[in-house]
């Protein structure tokens, strides 16, 4: 199902039969680049009038154009093509009415979803509070309190502030995701929103992210020292699994990184810290290249 008004918003759908590159300069310099087969799909969900197609329509078109008459929508679709981590993604964008008419529609449109972007108006309170329904509308259909998505706060340009810096802040703390403040009328940082939604779809869904690394142990040896032990670490999702070598069956133990406070470096330009409330986990990579590929990855996913 597709909805177009007219005008503007007709030009919006043609996406879904396009593609786009960024970052090569030709055909020819983009075959360097693995091609992922799989698409993914990105939801924009957020309340009739926040600028949710003004956003993805600048980001799709690589433009600032901006229209001040407002069509609502009720489906809207887009398949782009972008570069990220030397990898050619396919990405399907869709647009959903967060009327509750169209609730079987837009809880389709989650549980397809890979990743989502929450999208407030900073000057229309009630949008800050459909976004809070929004999320436990979410976690229900995934049945997960954290999933890959980014908190947007549109309409930064407007002298009306309705919604608190701080309560949007806190908001996405809670999601373990990033606040992106945003004008699609000046079209201010959306190709930053957007890329940081690739960006945690990304990392959220290669879970074949792992290597050995040794561990600092939370007992302590005869004498009297904590040990490092190897182990070998996969990502999966929000969560990292250790377990004593690659082809060991059972999992030793694992760090929910939706718990995370924080990322920090190690005493040494090999080491990193995971800060757990009430504990800290010391890990030190084989090398310092290694230690920054897998802090970078992290980071992704603690954000507060």
């Amino acid at each position: 199902m597709e909805h177009s008004a007219n005008g503007v918003r007709n030009r919006y759908n043609q996406a879904e039969d396009s593609a786009f590159l960024s970052d090569c300069e030709s055909e020819e310099e983009g075959n360097k680049y693995v091609y992922d087969e799989n698409t993914y799909t990105i939801t924009i969900l957020g309340d009739s009038g926040v600028g949710k197609s003004s956003l993805v329509y600048q980001y799709v078109y690589k433009t600032a154009y901006f229209s001040e008459k407002h069509f609502p929508t009720i489906y809207n679709k887009y398949k782009v093509e972008r570069v990220f981590n030397n990898t050619i993604q396919q990405v399907r964008m869709i647009e959903v009415s967060a009327e509750e008419e169209y609730d079987d529609l837009r809880h389709s449109c989650i549980k397809e979803s890979k990743a989502l972007v929450l999208v407030y108006s900073a000057c229309d309170r009630k949008s800050f509070d459909r976004v809070m329904s929004l999320i436990g509308e979410i976690q229900r259909i995934k049945n997960a309190s954290i999933f890959p998505c980014i908190l947007v706060c549109n309409k930064t340009d407007s002298k009306t502030k309705a919604v608190p810096d701080t309560e949007g802040r806190a908001l996405a703390s809670r999601l373990k995701c990033q606040l992106f403040h945003t004008s699609a009328k000046k079209h201010n940082s959306v190709d930053m929103t957007f890329h940081m939604i690739l960006q945690r779809l990304y990392t959220f869904n290669h879970a074949e992210f792992h290597g050995y690394l040794e561990k600092k142990g939370g007992g302590r040896s005869p004498f009297g020292r904590k040990n490092w032990k190897k182990r070998w670490f996969c990502l999966e999702g929000t969560e990292i699994k250790y377990k004593k070598s690659v082809k060991a069956k059972k999992t030793l133990g694992s760090i929910d990184l939706s718990k995370a406070i924080a990322i920090n470096n190690g005493k040494t330009d090999k080491q990193f810290e995971i800060e757990l409330p009430g504990r800290k986990y010391l890990i030190t990579a084989a090398d310092a290249e290694t230690k920054v590929e897998w802090v970078e990855l992290l980071s992704v996913l603690i954000l507060s």
